[in-house]
């Protein structure tokens, strides 16, 4: 039987720079929205990504930044943070 390492949101962040620095900026901007709209937010590591709580959340697939304007995402962190 395989076991996982815990890795650290640190760690989680660098592994995506790492893997793609372009997807590395979409989750920095987003990181960044959340900590404008809602300061208080904390973060943690699920279902294998960096997620927020709340019966709002969405999956919503981000390629590049500009999709974060063009699918309105600061309206979905703003209901999230309510």
């Amino acid at each position: 039987m395989m076991t996982l390492k815990k890795s650290s949101f640190a760690e989680h962040l660098r592994d995506i720079r790492n893997h793609s620095f372009e997807f590395y900026a979409v989750v920095e901007s987003i990181r960044a929205l959340f900590m404008e709209i809602c300061p208080a937010c904390t973060e943690e590591i699920r279902y294998g990504g960096i997620v927020g709580k709340g019966k709002f959340r969405r999956h919503i697939k981000l390629h590049e930044t500009g999709d974060i304007e063009a699918k309105h995402i600061k309206g979905f962190i703003e209901q999230s943070c309510r």
